[in-house]
């Protein structure tokens, strides 16, 4: 299942990595990561990080072994920057196969 999910995964993103914050409180971004995704244009309600209940248009699938995602990163796909709402994956075994992120 992982294999083929991950062949389909040809949507060219780009991930903005959370850098921390600066002198004025301000979040920045390290250099961006191009990256491609499977994605799902479905509504679903998901729990952000502080808890709550947000709804999130758009699923993505990217390859786990690629990249190491935070809930903290941005995504840019289909042209727009995007906040990630909430961050889960899947594992084969022991390992993370594929992040689920929910934008």
């Amino acid at each position: 299942m992982f294999k083929s999910l991950k062949s389909w995964a040809t949507i060219p993103i780009t991930i903005h990595p959370f850098g921390g914050f600066d002198g004025a409180g301000d979040i920045v971004f390290m250099s961006d990561v191009p990256s491609e995704c499977y994605a799902e244009h479905r509504v679903k309600v998901v729990t952000d990080r502080s808890g709550k209940e947000v709804v999130s248009n758009t699923t993505i699938y990217i390859d786990a072994t690629a990249y190491n995602i935070s809930d903290h990163d941005d995504i840019t796909f289909e042209g727009k920057r995007r906040r990630i709402k909430s961050l889960d994956a899947f594992y084969d075994g022991n390992i993370r196969s594929i992040w689920v992120v929910h934008i």
